[in-house]
């Protein structure tokens, strides 16, 4: 636990975020005790080694339609002004989040939202597309990106599956709260309202459409998959890439 909470915080450094530590919470899930907290509600939570990220095991979360998965913890938002403080220029609260799921689900999403214990409506939240399978990281600003409004006295995260759909989904590296600027996010299909109204928006580039209808010729094909290699071995560690292939 203190090599990844070491390499947590290293990453934080590297990246230009700062972590104020009486908000500064990591959910790596490698200890029994890491569920504790944790109170799932038609489904079942455990820790597992099928699919991980840095450490060993993740949260599997087997849920049913519907289901829920809450997390209490203490409170962690900080409002602008507080997070510029902590991070020493304009900054913001952050919530970071990876989750795997083994399988495509279209047109279905998982919320995510954040409260009070003791009141049942949520403070703020977002809709998490599950059109993926492997992993996907977020990077969601909460004043800026979320629906509602956050409070410094939020202490819950809940999330709730689909209404009609079963299965499992895999979580790790949960960081409630990262302090810096929110310049670096990007959205994408899964979570397509991060910076929606920005005019480099790349989710636009969906709407341009090809000069021609002729579909790819194979040469054509292996030119963009060699492209694709090349660029892996350019931008990703040879032992990153050989720990996903």
């Amino acid at each position: 636990m203190r090599s990844r909470l070491w390499a947590e915080l290293c990453a934080a450094v590297l990246m230009g975020i700062s972590l104020a530590a009486e908000n500064f919470h990591v959910y790596p899930f490698e200890e029994a005790g890491s569920l504790t907290a944790w109170r799932a509600e038609s489904g079942k939570i455990s820790l597992s080694d099928r699919h991980h990220l840095g450490g060993k095991t993740s949260l599997r979360w087997d849920f049913q339609p519907g289901g829920t998965l809450t997390l209490r913890t203490e409170p962690w938002y900080l409002n602008d002004p507080e997070a510029s403080r902590v991070l020493g220029a304009a900054g913001k609260t952050i919530l970071q989040l990876s989750v795997y799921s083994e399988q495509v689900h279209p047109g279905k999403t998982m919320r995510v939202a954040f409260g009070r214990n003791g009141v049942a409506e949520d403070d703020c939240w977002f809709d998490f597309h599950l059109i993926f399978s492997g992993w996907r990281h977020m990077w969601v600003v909460y004043n800026k990106d979320m629906q509602g409004t956050p409070r410094p006295d939020m202490n819950e995260i809940r999330f709730r599956a689909p209404a009609d759909l079963a299965g499992s989904l895999y979580l790790d590296d949960l960081i409630p709260a990262t302090f810096f600027q929110d310049r670096y996010q990007e959205g994408d299909l899964v979570v397509p309202f991060v910076k929606a109204s920005s005019a480099a928006n790349p989710l636009a580039l969906n709407a341009l459409q090809p000069d021609r209808t002729a579909p790819l010729t194979e040469a054509e094909k292996a030119g963009f998959t060699l492209t694709a290699e090349r660029m892996m071995e350019y931008c990703v560690p040879a032992k990153v890439r050989n720990k996903y292939s």
